[in-house]
């Protein structure tokens, strides 16, 4: 998917179909070659901001750090639900 840029604001406009830890690429023409670079998508804001990782040289090496990214958020929410799920008045349930 290409991004447009935005006319009125300046930048580009953010896809709607996104999610963290999405590879994207980028490329620019220098000295009549084509570079490419690849970074991870951290988190976003689908009307004015994102923020991504990296560079990184290859896809598949991006790919491999948001596998970790997405382990990290994912092990992150278990731990959150862990510590605020309570009984009435009881203790934090642990495994």
């Amino acid at each position: 998917m290409l991004w447009t840029p935005d006319t009125e604001s300046g930048g580009w406009t953010i896809p709607g179909r996104l999610a963290g830890g999405d590879v994207i690429e980028f490329g620019a023409d220098h000295a009549g070659q084509t570079v490419r670079w690849y970074g991870i998508l951290d988190s976003y804001d689908a009307i004015e901001w994102l923020t991504i990782q990296g560079p990184y040289l290859e896809p598949g090496a991006a790919y491999q750090d948001a596998q970790l990214l997405l382990g990290q958020l994912r092990y992150a929410l278990v731990l959150r639900a862990r510590t605020t799920c309570r009984r009435r008045g009881g203790p934090v349930h642990r495994r």
